[in-house]
């Protein structure tokens, strides 16, 4: 029970790292284009 407590943070993590990387991907395309 407690590991399976610890994966879904985890997994939480990843999902908000993976978010947070593809939103700052997709400012610097929109930074790019208005250069």
């Amino acid at each position: 029970m407690f590991l399976l407590e610890n994966l879904k943070r985890e997994l939480k993590y990843k999902i908000a790292n993976i978010t947070n990387i593809k939103v700052l991907g997709g400012l610097i395309c929109c930074i790019i284009i208005n250069l």
